[in-house]
């Protein structure tokens, strides 16, 4: 049941012992208790008004309300074909392709047409005889006199060398047998810019599917889309036309300025659902072209459907091995490449519990037989799927033909709905479940191809299934960002799972940081389906890396019965292929291995799966996992970005009593902070500083930093140590007679380093300049505003330290000085009034 006017859900954490009052406190507010926890959290989901959930949050022995968030699935609509990158238009602003051929026969509104025109801005127009096709400015769908296809046409730039070019070509074989079609032509407009030379800014896709007859199917595939902001034309126009008459054009968008006209939720989040598509998939749309009008050339005979292919592999195998393997398992038994469509792991999973925690499973499926148990489902009905992506995530991790360990047991815990989404709320009463379920000293693995924003809610009933014996492997996400930012990926207890693809690059779509642990095979992967007990179907994503990993750890588990998580997590990130990832964005460059295991200390910690912090990135507006043949964009909406930036100093006595500084984003708050897991006394000065007076050590070292804040958590893994003696980070060492900038106290009276000077250099930018300062080497500076870094400074001989292209806006900022991810030094905080700038 929806909340009621006025109110929403939140999670109520409370201690031990607290529950009933709690319970009654809600109660009194009036709000409504819709669920209880006992295991994954303690504590409850309940309907209250914002105003009454600050109040509840005030109440003894709560400690944490936490408003619920939307989680998806970790895969995108976007399809990954090879087919799709055949040619590529090259780096521009504005262009069109020679004419193309189609491979078949578009009946379009009764013309038919065999080829097309790509354009760079966003559309194709079928070959009219008019020439090229390269417009950037205004279109109008119901005047145009050319047979136009625009998914997402806008002013796109992709010389920007983070952007990549467009691309396009025919479907491959396993890509029309994905869809059901004869033949189709795909084009891609993923990961391209604006103008003028933005960075990536859109992620899309149109595929022309040949039904036959002159029938096709248009399919707009979207996984990101940010709002227009180009100059020359910062618009969308969405859908297509028919010149002959317009009773056959249909517009979507019409000189839209905003994404709101194609989202629903957080931006950048496209909307659910899809028209003609089954199962749905959110960013994806069909239109099927069924004129009904003879078309008035003959068609070119089209290509018969053809059946899904088998590869012709070869030799017989040996017992243990699997022939013919998919791209995906045969990568997790191979150290290098080329593989040999050969698949060898260590084991079977025998004897594994392999909880499933997504759209359900359907246990139906011939991949699945005598391997499934009754599972749950959070949001009512049955655990079965009416989706898709829990059924191809389970056949990666247990399936026959496409799973890795090939005996475990499923265990379908639907959290998700038909349409690939759901809550927070959803997901942790998912694993309080399975914790329940599971029984105490049995191997078991949990896999959650899903995502959302920060949320500590979430992160504490991972770690609680994690404490309960249960090994969890979760997506890190689709968004291309640090996957840091978002929950479950950023829990460090959690085996979080990067996705690379067939030529060991970092998938385009992947997030990436200090919070992965290992990679998985994530692109155009192949596993069960829903359509029938026997249907297969590609998706790609982080979604279909993190199960690939999943069943690694169950086969590790099946040799290993009596294995706790983090002896499983250090077995997996120990026996991994090193240094084999093109790309890795500052994760550390394991890919997963099943053939054999190195053998780990028992006690062994996790070595990888830092939570919070992470070194790039910001926010975003999709969480959990990838770019697929089915699947949500991205998995969820974005969260707060909880950092912390900089320990100064970054080293103290053992016996503690000397105060630091953490410098970093989201501290405001705050509800504690530890050191080495040991609270300090601390004093929040802003959302950007905290002042922590360390407690005593209990060993000579290295020790975690934490800020547990509201919805999430701020983490600097080792990021204080504990010293004999007293150590003070060095400061910036300046050159004979310069100044040691940013801090006004002990600069010469004859410099001016406090006192910037602002220049502008564009429309509503400007420069922000400190005289002469010498910078050690090593030493970088960084500009804040409002506790969020703004630019990073450069040094100019002739001017001194620069800060280009900060956003022209009054009020306070702060420069601080870092060395090895560390600050070494800031200034106190100085004033700009900006000026206003015409360029």
């Amino acid at each position: 049941m929806a909340p009621a006017a006025g109110e929403r859900t939140y999670l109520i954490s409370v201690a031990d012992g607290s529950e009933a009052a709690v319970a009654a406190r809600i109660t009194a507010l009036g709000g409504t208790v819709t669920d209880t926890f006992d295991k994954a959290i303690n504590g409850f989901a309940a309907d209250l008004t914002p105003e009454d959930a600050a109040a509840l949050e005030k109440l003894a022995g709560v400690s944490r309300v936490e408003a619920d968030q939307v989680v998806s699935i970790s895969a995108g609509a976007v399809f990954s074909d090879s087919g799709c990158t055949t040619t590529s238009m090259g780096r521009m602003d504005d262009g069109s392709s020679p004419p193309v051929s189609l491979g078949f026969s578009a009946n379009w509104f009764g013309t038919s047409y065999d080829s097309i025109y790509v354009n760079n801005n966003g559309g194709v127009s079928f070959d009219d005889g008019h020439g090229g096709f390269s417009d950037w400015g205004t279109i109008d769908l119901t005047t145009t006199t050319r047979p136009l296809v625009l998914p997402l046409f806008t002013d796109i730039d992709t010389r920007n060398a983070a952007t990549s070019a467009v691309t396009y070509g025919p479907l491959s074989a396993a890509g029309n047998a994905t869809f059901g079609s004869a033949s189709g032509y795909c084009v891609n407009w993923v990961n391209v810019g604006e103008y003028s030379n933005s960075g990536v800014k859109f992620s899309f896709q149109l595929l022309i599917l040949n039904r036959t007859g002159g029938d096709v199917d248009l399919v707009f595939n979207y996984d990101k889309v940010l709002a227009p902001t180009s100059s020359s034309n910062g618009k969308f126009v969405i859908g297509y036309a028919n010149p002959v008459n317009q009773t056959g054009t249909y517009v979507k968008a019409s000189r839209s300025t905003v994404p709101g006209t194609l989202i629903d939720g957080a931006a950048g989040q496209l909307k659910g659902g899809s028209e003609g598509v089954t199962p749905v998939v959110a960013g994806r749309y069909l239109y099927a072209i069924r004129p009904g009008v003879a078309p008035t050339a003959s068609p070119t005979p089209s290509a018969s459907p053809s059946a899904t292919p088998t590869a012709s592999c070869g030799s017989p195998v040996p017992a243990g091995t699997q022939g013919c393997a998919p791209w995906g398992l045969d990568r997790l038994d191979s150290r290098t490449l080329p593989l040999d469509t050969q698949f060898t792991p260590a084991g079977t999973g025998s004897g594994v519990k392999a909880y499933i925690v997504d759209t359900g499973v359907l246990t139906s499926h011939s991949e699945f037989t005598g391997r499934t148990v009754t599972g749950y489902s959070a949001i009512g009905g049955t655990p079965q799927d009416c989706h898709g992506h829990g059924t191809h995530v389970a056949g990666t991790v247990a399936g026959t033909t496409y799973g890795v360990a090939k005996l475990a047991t499923i265990v379908p815990v639907r959290v998700l709905d038909c349409s690939g989404s759901g809550s927070t709320s959803g997901v942790v009463d998912g694993i309080n479940w399975a914790i329940g379920d599971h029984v105490a000293g049995t191997p078991a693995v949990l896999n959650m191809s899903l995502g959302g924003g920060a949320s500590k809610t979430m992160d504490d009933a991972v770690a609680a299934a994690v404490a309960d014996g249960i090994t969890v492997v979760v997506a890190a996400g689709n968004s291309t960002d640090n996957a840091c930012y978002y929950s479950p990926a950023r829990e460090a207890s959690a085996i979080t799972v990067a996705a690379s693809d067939q030529s060991d690059n970092i998938a385009y779509f992947s997030n990436f940081g200090s919070c992965v642990d290992i990679f998985g095979p994530g692109v155009t992967i192949l596993s069960a389906g829903i359509t029938s007990n026997t249907a297969a179907a590609t998706m790609s994503g982080t979604s279909m890396a993190a199960p690939h990993v999943a069943g690694v750890a169950a086969v590790y588990l099946g040799l290993n019965t009596s294995a706790p998580p983090s002896q499983v997590a250090s077995a997996l990130t120990a026996s991994a292929s090193v240094d084999r990832i093109t790309g890795p964005n500052g994760s550390p460059n394991t890919l997963a291995y099943v053939r054999s295991f190195v053998e780990v200390d028992p006690g062994t910690p996790s070595s990888g799966g830092s939570s919070g912090g992470g070194s790039s990135g910001g926010g975003g507006s999709s969480g959990g996992g990838g770019s697929s043949g089915g699947g949500s964009s991205g998995g969820g909406g974005g969260g707060s970005a909880f950092e912390i930036l900089g320990v100064s100093p970054a080293s103290g006595p053992l016996a503690g009593g000397n105060t630091i500084s953490l410098i970093g984003t989201g501290f405001s708050t705050a509800t504690a902070v530890l050191i080495g897991n040991k609270n300090a006394a601390y004093k929040v000065i802003n959302d950007a500083h905290i002042e922590v007076v360390v407690p005593a050590g209990s060993a000579l070292g290295s020790a975690d930093v934490a800020v547990p804040v509201d919805n999430g958590r701020a983490f600097a893994p080792g990021g204080y140590t504990y010293t004999a003696n007293t150590v003070s980070a060095p400061n910036v060492v300046p050159a004979p007679g310069q100044v040691t900038i940013y801090q006004p106290a002990t600069t010469p009276a004859t410099a001016t380093a406090s006192k910037p000077t602002i220049t502008g250099t564009a429309l509503g930018k400007m420069s922000v300049t400190f005289p002469a300062p010498v910078l050690a080497p090593g030493v970088k500076a960084v500009l804040y505003f409002k506790g969020k870094k703004v630019a990073t400074g450069i040094i100019d001989k002739a001017r001194g330290l620069v800060f280009n292209n900060v956003a022209s806006r009054s009020g306070q900022y702060q420069v601080v000085l870092m060395k090895a991810g560390k600050v070494i030094s800031k200034n106190k905080k100085i004033t700009l009034t900006a000026p206003s700038l015409k360029g």
